[in-house]
């Protein structure tokens, strides 16, 4: 027997210790966003739970009173860290396409949560909700920003032969559908002005996501039929889309009144 007492690593089984192993969360290298944090907590807490069973199961086995639980653990975690990595290629489909991401429940929970304020405060303010398909033809962002802008949308040809993507904005779509109420000869808009319309829709666009730009969607308030709603800078600008842009921020502690951080 070692002078320190019996040697715990070599008591240890190879399949407990890559148990240990699979069950390790790794701690993020940078500080994580809210969501990520709360992920983060939910994958901890399954860590605990599982090594804690683990645990239980080699001290029982181990039957030794003489080594403490605490001891076997420290021996695991060493046994683990110091153990040759078994990790296989990873296949590039277990990632999401560019320009797109997964939402774990824990991120689910905080998303469902922050649109849920988001939608409540627009219809407080008489906005009412909208969407659009997420296919639209090329041409209707061609005409806005060119064919360039073909370089960063996920576009294909349909089984009918048109040019169809996946929308990489709103701004297009609520275009198209504004021009569908208005009489193309007279430009009078068959619908009672101003519309206030608002959504939160999913956009994709072919590029690696940011720190900054890992949500695929945005909320958006719109107003259509007034023009002081979105005046020149020198004019006072409508308090009802401001307070709309403000309220839910503020409300829930994420900027000031002055939109600071």
């Amino acid at each position: 027997m070692p002078r320190g007492g019996p040697d715990i690593g070599a008591l240890l089984k190879p399949d407990e210790v890559r148990e240990w192993r699979s069950l390790t969360v790794e701690n993020p290298k940078s500080k994580p966003t809210a969501a990520e944090a709360a992920a983060l907590k939910e994958k901890k807490a399954a860590e605990k739970k599982g090594k804690d069973l683990l645990l239980k199961k080699v001290v029982e086995r181990i039957n030794d009173a003489s080594i403490k639980k605490d001891k076997i653990k420290k021996a695991l975690d060493k046994a683990a860290a110091e153990a040759p990595s078994e990790e296989v290629p990873r296949p590039f489909w277990l990632d999401p396409p560019s320009g797109t991401r997964d939402f774990e429940p824990a991120e689910m929970k905080v998303r469902n949560w922050l649109f849920d304020h988001m939608r409540q405060t627009a219809k407080e303010f008489g906005f009412k909700e909208y969407d659009a398909p997420v296919l639209e033809h090329v041409e209707l962002y061609e005409r806005k920003a060119g064919e360039e802008i073909s370089q960063q949308m996920y576009c294909f040809t349909d089984k009918e032969g048109a040019r169809v993507t996946l929308r990489p904005e709103m701004t297009p779509s609520l275009a198209r559908m504004v021009l569908n109420l208005t009489n193309l000869a007279t430009g009078e808009v068959r619908a009672a002005l101003p519309l206030k319309w608002f959504s939160i829709p999913q956009c994709w666009r072919f590029e690696t996501t940011q720190r900054a730009r890992t949500v695929s969607q945005t909320f958006r308030v719109d107003g259509v039929g007034r023009e002081y709603i979105y005046p020149p800078a020198r004019h006072r600008r409508d308090g009802r889309v401001d307070g709309v842009a403000w309220m839910p921020s503020s409300e829930h502690g994420y900027v000031d009144r002055d939109g600071a951080c």
